[in-house]
């Protein structure tokens, strides 16, 4: 092949790389997760084995320490039509520390296999409160988070370990980095379906979204209360 065939058809396959990241970029970029964090709870161990996380980790000693942070979430639509988000069905939380070649997995949730090709129901109302339970629409533009109310806003709790005797682990005075994915994944003949029959009221997104690092220092010497119920105490 002569050398300025090779050269034009290098040139070609590189802009259809380029084309194809570009396009893979926007379609990622599409929906975005902001986290910010609300008022922190210091809680003293164990922790009750009833309460959602536990199945996850599990403090075992009444010296251990669990952080009780609540953040705000804001799903943010970076196009100019409507985006309509399907509900969460799975929900996975890991905490970054300085000095750990691996992140620690603070929760790893599957609420559903996803929904089946005939639960479909009416389109949502972009003014209709955003929920994890059902699809919510997004409207395009940038809103504000109040209260962790109004389009694409929401809340959580994140549970940390601060201290584990099992583990060895403090992180009294460290700052971490906690990472949130939230799985809003179709199933492709439902997207496919949905897609078609929702097309005048917006677009209907698939995936998962990862929200930025959401940075936090963990005090030196917190305020520790009893933040479990009283069941949990024998």
């Amino acid at each position: 092949m002569p050398l300025n065939m090779r050269s034009a058809t290098f040139l070609f396959l590189l802009a259809v790389f380029v084309a194809g990241m570009s396009a893979q970029t926007k379609a990622l970029s599409a929906v975005t997760l902001a986290m910010s964090a609300d008022t922190p709870e210091y809680c003293a161990g164990p922790m009750t084995p009833n309460w959602p996380s536990a199945a996850f980790f599990k403090t075992q000693n009444p010296d251990d320490m669990v952080l009780r942070l609540p953040v705000t979430l804001q799903y943010k639509n970076h196009r100019s039509e409507t985006i309509i988000l399907p509900p969460r069905i799975g929900l996975f939380n890991r905490m970054i520390v300085p000095g750990r070649n691996e992140p620690i997995v603070l929760r790893n949730a599957k609420y559903s296999s996803g929904l089946a090709v005939n639960a479909v129901t009416t389109p949502p109302h972009p003014d209709a409160p955003f929920g994890s339970i059902g699809f919510s629409a997004v409207p395009g533009g940038n809103f504000l988070c109040l209260l962790a109310k109004g389009p694409g806003c929401t809340s959580d709790t994140v549970l940390i370990p601060v201290v584990d005797h099992s583990s060895q682990l403090d992180l009294r005075g460290k700052t971490i980095q906690i990472v949130m994915t939230r799985d809003h994944t179709l199933q492709p003949s439902l997207l496919q379906k949905l897609t078609e029959l929702w097309k005048a009221s917006g677009t209907v997104w698939s995936g998962a979204v990862e929200s930025a690092p959401l940075t936090f220092r963990i005090q030196d010497e917190p305020f520790v209360k009893n933040c479990w119920p009283s069941s949990s105490k024998k």
